[in-house]
């Protein structure tokens, strides 16, 4: 949206300068020569600029016209190795293609009577949370000591949810207290980045590895933390189940790595941690955690487009097998638009929480979007909420002000942050 509307405004600029000066006759001229161009280059050898694209069939897609797109794609491109159509299962049609065109090929391929959507592929979500300003070295993770209760030093955050519910006084509970068999036979599918696994805050957790095609491709299947996850993704992961900071001491981290934030990866990483849910027969035992949110501001349904509702169709489908999913609601509450500030979740995958205002009949049952607080219960001031009166809302929120995770730079450091990312307590 932010590219339409620069080139529009550039488009507006251009003409004020140029309009007193030019006859119909030059402008014609100009705007044959603008379609013409990408041909002429071709002519002479000098390939348009290509960029990698997302390429939607329609949703009653056959085979043949599979087959039909499929073949197009690959007599437009130079090397048919860089097509891709994403495919998780063999008995349904893909649900979508990626490819470098160039913009005259993606215009061609939007005529094609089987394809419902064709736009240039980039990033469109980002991490829900920001390490705080460093208020303290990184300190290393000292031997953990748990019974059913992780003794000293305990996070202030885990103290606090295993406090008494009416005793406002953490300092009396200095230990975290949790049921000891809790999570033993469930799973934890961390949808983002990879972690760091030679951090101590996972060392002799149960944990698995599930790498996406796309991941595979861009070389990112590799037991780390992708470069462009900046350490988020292994923060997440120590909050959920890390020795020291995590909440839930015995259930399995299934870490689901995409390589970076962009559509084929954010749509492919959902359909790869759903797949490999049935495929293990982990349906009502498994939680998915979603740490990020969308660039895109939603004000309704009605601005859903072929990514938004690949996005819900799996999400719901997670939802139907029993699977729990947590999304980080946003911290966009102070920002302002020219509607006002953003107070309520306006981004997907928070939007499709049962109780969000905006998203009409595209429900997810099982979905949480989860706001953060501070130790106190308070909520965070940039934290989104689903109701104008967040104090009886049907929203959850969880300590996520000032919290500590492990720090994906060393083996034993860690830090603070804040965000809605790091509520999945």
């Amino acid at each position: 949206m932010g590219t339409l509307r620069s080139c529009v405004s550039e488009d507006k600029i251009y003409e004020e300068r140029v309009e007193p000066r030019l006859d119909i006759e030059s402008i014609l001229t100009i705007m044959l020569w603008r379609l013409l161009l990408p041909f002429a280059l071709a002519a002479n050898g000098v390939r348009a600029v290509e960029q990698e694209y997302i390429i939607y069939p329609i949703i009653t897609v056959d085979k043949r016209a599979v087959s039909s797109i499929h073949s197009a794609l690959v007599s437009m491109v130079s090397d048919p190795s860089k097509v891709y159509a994403f495919q998780y299962d063999p008995e349904i049609p893909p649900v979508f293609w990626t490819a470098p065109l160039s913009a005259p090929q993606a215009e061609e391929l939007k005529r094609h009577p089987s394809i419902e959507d064709v736009h240039i592929s980039e990033a469109i979500v980002g991490p829900m949370g920001s390490p705080d300003p460093p208020s303290m070295a990184a300190r290393p993770i000292p031997p953990l000591m748990s019974y059913g209760t992780q003794i000293r030093p305990t996070a202030t955050e885990l103290r606090v949810i295993s406090q008494p519910s009416g005793d406002p006084n953490v300092a009396r509970y200095p230990n975290y207290v949790y049921e000891a068999n809790r999570g033993r036979d469930s799973f934890i599918y961390h949808a983002e980045m990879g972690i760091n696994e030679n951090h101590l805050e996972f060392s002799g957790r149960r944990g698995e590895w599930v790498f996406t095609n796309q991941a595979f491709q861009k070389g990112q299947n590799t037991r780390n933390e992708s470069p462009v996850g900046r350490g988020h993704s292994t923060c997440t992961a120590s909050k959920a189940s890390g020795n020291l900071y995590g909440a839930s001491k015995h259930a399995t981290l299934v870490v689901v790595k995409m390589p970076d934030y962009t559509e084929p990866s954010v749509i492919e990483v959902l359909f790869t941690a759903y797949q490999h849910i049935k495929t293990h027969g982990r349906q009502n035992r498994a939680v998915l955690v979603i740490s990020w949110a969308s660039f895109k501001i939603y004000r309704n349904g009605a601005d859903f487009g072929t990514t938004e509702r690949a996005i819900y169709r799996v999400l719901d489908s997670m939802s139907r097998i029993g699977v729990i999913i947590l999304c980080a609601a946003g911290n966009y509450a102070q920002e302002r638009t020219d509607e006002g500030l953003r107070t309520y979740v306006d981004t997907i995958p928070a939007g499709f929480d049962n109780a969000s205002p905006f998203v009409g009949s595209l429900k997810v049952a099982n979905l949480l979007a989860i706001g953060n607080c501070d130790l106190a219960g308070r909520r965070a001031y940039d934290s989104q909420t689903l109701s104008k009166n967040s104090y009886k809302s049907e929203q959850t929120f969880a300590p996520g002000v000032g919290i500590r995770c492990a720090a994906a730079d060393s083996r034993d450091g860690s830090h603070s942050a804040s965000g809605t990312s790091f509520c999945k307590l």
